[in-house]
């Protein structure tokens, strides 16, 4: 049955009578993002009221105070991009834990989560916190509006339990006897080499195309999904053809890979990307994930397979002898301001 929508301003009510539980849920996510939109539109119209009052009491030098605005510009956009990192890896532990079934939630919920050795371990927990408690005021909001069918009511009221049990695993490991790392743990991940569909390994044919200068950022990429910490790591969710897939990241160096299974990771390509509007890199993004998808049954199947892990292995040392053998002859140039 059609759901009757009634949009007053930017959010949207529903007809929770009819409406089915796919579409509360779409309309829980939409006023919710509406309502950060227009506080967003409204802090900004706070600052450009404060600006204007600020304007009409400077004498000082017009040319001067343009430098200052453009000083501060900048400041601020490299602020941004280090906000949208952060904001890029907690997704990447949020979604990973939203993945996890719920009567398998208390005993996987530390593979989701970063390792505490992470310097943002203690700040990535904060974010996840916040956004399951945004999480359980959106279902909140939607079970107060009432005249909802029994079924639905009965779902959400377990959605918002689900949440809350999160809420308490993660308060749990904020706790300061859990914040404090234990030297003994140690984490290593397995790396798996994804081929082409000619069946040669894509990353040792992309790493010999790429210039060595980069090669020791890719060696820190490599290792940071090796041992758990993920530099700059993003996960793909808004494009549903790159749903799930995970990157990491440095100065114009990119890996991508895609999780197999708590401690296992498929690498499916390395490259540099010269531009963030680079439709090229998109296109090859979707061409690479889709030959993974079309084999990963195949990799995850092998996992158990001693010869497989061993050819693995022996792939890996190619690829970290390839790309390590001149950090130590100094070979390695690094351009001022990288």
């Amino acid at each position: 049955m059609d759901t009757k929508d009634e949009r007053q301003g930017q959010y949207v009510n529903v007809d929770h009578e009819h409406a089915s539980e796919e579409q509360l849920r779409a309309a829980i996510q939409y006023n919710s993002r509406a309502f950060r939109e227009i506080s967003a539109e409204n802090a900004k119209l706070k600052r450009v009221v404060a600006t204007a009052k600020q304007e009409s009491s400077f004498d000082e030098d017009q040319e001067f105070f343009e430098e200052e605005v453009q000083s501060s510009s900048d400041e601020s956009e490299s602020s941004s991009t280090k906000d949208d990192d952060f904001t890029s890896e907690a997704e990447y532990y949020y979604s990973a834990l939203k993945e996890i079934p719920e009567d398998e939630l208390e005993e996987k919920i530390d593979t989701a989560l970063p390792i505490k050795t992470n310097h943002d371990y203690e700040k990535i927990l904060l974010r996840i916190k916040a956004e399951i408690i945004r999480s359980k005021g959106d279902i909140e909001f939607v079970i107060a509006q009432g005249d909802l069918p029994k079924g639905d009511l009965i779902k959400l009221k377990d959605d918002l339990l689900l949440e809350q049990r999160l809420a308490d695993l993660i308060a749990k490991r904020l706790k300061k006897e859990t914040m404090e790392l234990n030297t003994e743990e140690s984490q290593e991940n397995t790396l798996i080499f994804v081929p082409t569909s000619g069946g040669n390994i894509r990353i040792l044919e992309e790493i010999d195309k790429i210039d060595p200068e980069y090669y020791e950022r890719f060696y820190g990429l490599l290792q940071s999904i090796k041992d758990g910490t993920f530099k700059n790591v993003k996960r793909f969710s808004g494009n549903s053809e790159l749903a799930g897939l995970c990157e990491v990241k440095d100065f114009k160096t990119r890996v991508i890979f895609k999780r197999l299974n708590s401690n296992t990771y498929a690498i499916i390509s390395a490259f540099i990307k010269k531009s963030d509007n680079d439709k090229g890199y998109r296109k090859m993004l979707k061409n690479h994930y889709s030959n993974y998808q079309s084999i990963e049954n195949q990799l995850i199947a092998n996992l158990q397979n001693e010869e497989f892990i061993k050819l693995q292995k022996d792939y890996e040392k190619e690829l970290f002898d390839k790309i390590s053998s001149s950090k130590g002859d100094g070979a390695i140039k690094v351009k001022d301001g990288d």
